[in-house]
């Protein structure tokens, strides 16, 4: 099969972010497979690593902004590009609309990671509110002329449908993140920065509004009155980066900035506890990668989390996304894995093995291209 595949991502420049991890992912199996992918990115970095069966169609340098990701797809994608594919994948329906203007004869697939307009009601209510009648208007008619939908486990396809219709069930197919679980590894701990004698807490994500850091920052204060001994690690870039460093006045949150990709497993698996106070999630890949390198989880209830994180050996839930709360719920995961750090770093491990390795995500695709193209045919 071939398969274009588009995403604002460079392959060869990984960033932290559930989109491009999963979509690299992706990437990396259906070639593993001996499917041919045309992939259309961007290029931060003049180094290219050559990969079987991947052919990379740059459509911008030195950028993956978003906006002008998809202005660079109206002009640059011409049906040349696209009429010897056998189906075309976008990651939003926004980015699918180039094609669907080229009006070529190829199957496609669009996969909502998320919900689109949650972003701009947590940043920009008032902006949301004017855009928020026409945008729908457009997806519907986006989603309507597309061959096959999948979300990033069932709670989009629920607020999809809440939004659409029933007829959205039925073109969709719910396919949660995978984890690469060689990668994302509890045996890749010993070589980050983080002291041995202290409780480490981490987040890894974007700093944005949506992530809820405020909360998470409020929380530490609370946990470090009670444990001098511990820290916060804060990984990742973001909008948000100045206002949060200037609201911070505890010592001991260390803010890393974007790290290279190959050093977060390191991180994650060096952790005691990782804490993800989202104010909003589909279904978050970084907790799937943080089980993955053995380290339970703190997680407001968002998305799939809570069919997730279903023992105590895993983490907690909070049903709030006030400090207290959260603050609470940090010291009890923190105390678990202090009492019975191997049989908990050890529970993680399995159930990520057993419940998140991407082949079965892969396979899931692979059957929903085929269902595509069988569908437009």
């Amino acid at each position: 099969m071939k398969i274009g595949v588009v995403y604002n991502y460079d392959p060869n420049e990984l960033r932290t972010g559930g989109g491009i991890t999963y979509c690299n992912n992706l990437v990396q199996n259906l070639t593993d497979k001996g499917h041919e992918v045309r992939l259309f990115d961007v290029e931060l970095t003049a180094t290219r690593d050559k990969i079987s069966n991947l052919d990379h169609h740059p459509i911008q340098q030195d950028s993956d902004n978003w906006w002008r990701f998809i202005f660079n797809l109206l002009w640059k994608v011409n049906s040349n590009d696209i009429e010897d594919l056998d189906v075309i994948h976008t990651h939003h329906p926004l980015v699918m609309l180039p094609f669907l203007l080229k009006d070529a004869d190829v199957p496609t697939v669009c996969t909502f990671h998320g919900v689109p307009l949650d972003w701009l009601d947590a940043n920009y209510p008032t902006v949301s509110q004017v855009v928020s009648t026409p945008y729908k208007k457009l997806e519907k008619k986006i989603i309507r002329r597309v061959d096959k939908t999948t979300t990033a486990g069932p709670e989009p396809e629920k607020r999809l449908v809440e939004r659409h219709g029933d007829w959205f069930e039925a073109k969709n197919q719910p396919i949660p993140s995978g984890v690469d679980l060689d990668f994302f590894s509890s045996e890749k701990g010993a070589d980050a920065k983080i002291a041995d004698e202290t409780t480490t807490y981490l987040f890894a994500g974007r700093l944005s509004k949506q992530k809820n850091l405020k909360s998470l920052f409020d929380a530490f204060d609370i946990v470090s009155q009670n444990d001098r001994e511990t820290e916060l690690i804060v990984l990742g870039r973001g909008e948000m980066r100045d206002e949060l460093q200037e609201y911070v006045t505890n010592s001991n949150v260390r803010f890393t900035g974007e790290v290279p990709f190959k050093q977060v497993p390191e991180y994650m698996a060096a952790a005691d506890v990782f804490c993800l106070p989202s104010l909003y999630e589909a279904s978050p890949t970084v907790v799937k990668e943080t089980l993955s390198c053995g380290t339970p989880i703190v997680s407001t209830d968002v998305g799939d989390v809570s069919d997730i994180i279903t023992a105590d050996e895993l983490g907690e839930i909070v049903s709030d996304d006030d400090a207290e709360t959260i603050a609470t719920a940090m010291e009890a995961v923190a105390r678990r894995v202090c009492e019975d750090p191997e049989n908990i770093r050890k529970a993680c491990r399995d159930y990520a093995v057993e419940n998140f390795a991407f082949d079965a995500v892969a396979e899931a695709y692979i059957k929903t291209f085929e269902s595509a193209i069988v569908g437009s045919s």
